[in-house]
């Protein structure tokens, strides 16, 4: 058993993968082709803040008694260590099996989501809500290797785990105790086993039941509809959108530095004033304005005079914007709703910060390489140097500069010169 990260939040949300029975969290994925779902995943622009995260837990024919409720609980214990449960926003990706495991997470934790404010996505694929008749055919076998969790995938009105399950989750779901939204693919062809009933694994009854707009992958098998051979595939599409569909989760937003703030809002209010967009060149430089002079001893890490360099360019890039785009109607966002602020409220979080400071939103800004000003400066630099100024922010902290509120209005002005 184990969890691992593919890649760690940067925006208070996480996809958890979670395969199904006689599976694990390498095979289930993988198309034969090499594609991987989560490393897929990983590579969409859309979703480059959130977390992936793979979990296996044991379901071998051998692992006997060892019941569902038993990878329940792993799962909640590797979720804490690992620190997936410090997101707000949890998607858990679930085939067969795993969907089972996913809703008895969620039903027995549901007290501990609504008091830490975690949102939750359902993205069920082939998900046996209602047990398998294939699994009633094989269960010979699963008696004479002892495997229960195969006991419990039976589609039966004696299967007591199941149908406690289905209305735990329903009273839950009903019930609104956690913000919960969710969507189900299903399988389109049966798989031929010698001498058994040519139909689904998992039947569009079972496996349809608590979502609306239900969706059948054409082609696919209970297997195949697990492993996306390409970013085209469209249970694959589907996920992104059902990503960026999710309603943001709510969290407690914590202060800016008293310094940083004033700086911010300075050259935000020159944006609004020339109506022109609130950009990362903004920010960079009220960064490089700051009393710490972190920024610059980080860029500087990189050689002498490499922040004068990159702050010339920033304010040709900024006097270049006014003439360009200097009152085109476009609004400035407010520093709350900033996208770039709530990435540093991320990491400040991970620190245990009590606030977030300028080295958090420089942590943010030097790991966003969506924004032509991230990339034209990595052209200049090199990544070599990238990587060198990456590492001092890493590693440094920025020198503590008491500032006394009679200096802020002083501060703010200088900045705007």
């Amino acid at each position: 058993m184990k969890g691992e990260w593919l890649r760690r939040s940067e925006n208070g949300a996480a996809v958890v993968f979670l395969h199904g029975v006689l599976s694990t969290g390498d095979s289930c994925w993988q198309n034969a082709n090499g594609t991987y779902w989560p490393s897929l995943l990983a590579s969409e622009p859309t979703t480059h803040r959130f977390g992936i995260y793979v979990f296996t837990y044991r379901t071998d024919i051998f692992s006997g008694t060892y019941r569902l409720g038993d990878a329940v609980d792993a799962l909640k214990e590797h979720m804490r260590l690992d620190g997936v449960f410090d997101c707000r926003m949890l998607i858990f990706v679930a085939h067969s099996m795993g969907g089972l495991i996913a809703r008895k997470l969620l039903v027995e934790r549901a007290t501990e989501f609504r008091d830490q404010r975690i949102s939750v996505g359902l993205f069920l694929v082939a998900s046996p809500s209602l047990g398998s008749r294939y699994a009633n055919m094989l269960s010979p076998i699963a008696r004479f290797f002892g495997h229960s969790q195969g006991d419990a995938l039976r589609f039966s009105q004696n299967n007591a785990w199941l149908m406690d399950l289905d209305k735990e989750f329903t009273n839950l779901k009903e019930a609104k105790l956690i913000p919960l939204v969710g969507k189900e693919l299903v399988e389109d062809v049966f798989i031929a086993f010698k001498g058994l009933v040519r139909t689904q694994v998992v039947e569009p009854f079972s496996g349809a039941k608590y979502f609306g707009e239900p969706f059948k992958v054409p082609g696919s098998d209970h297997f195949s509809i697990a492993k996306p051979d390409s970013a085209q595939a469209i249970q694959h599409r589907l996920l992104v959108r059902f990503m960026a569909e999710m309603p943001a989760p709510e969290v407690e937003k914590l202060p800016i530095e008293q310094e940083l703030r004033g700086r911010l809002e300075v050259r935000l209010r020159a944006c609004e004033e020339a109506a022109v967009p609130f950009r990362t060149y903004h920010k960079l430089a009220a960064l490089f304005a700051m009393r710490s002079q972190f920024a610059v001893i980080c860029f500087d890490s990189a050689g002498p005079g490499t922040a004068a360099i990159v702050d010339k360019w920033l304010r040709q890039a900024i006097l270049a914007q006014a003439e360009s785009e200097g009152g085109l109607g476009v609004s400035a966002c407010s520093l709350d709703a900033d996208s770039s602020i709530a990435s540093a409220m991320s990491i400040a979080r991970e620190d245990r910060a009590s606030e977030v400071d300028e080295r958090h939103l420089l942590l943010t800004l030097l790991a966003d390489r969506t924004t032509g000003t991230m990339v034209e400066i990595a052209k200049r630099l090199g990544e070599r140097n990238m990587k060198l100024i990456q590492g001092a922010a890493e590693t440094g902290r920025p020198r503590q500069v008491h500032l006394s509120p009679s200096l802020v209005p002083f501060l703010q002005a200088k900045d705007s010169d």
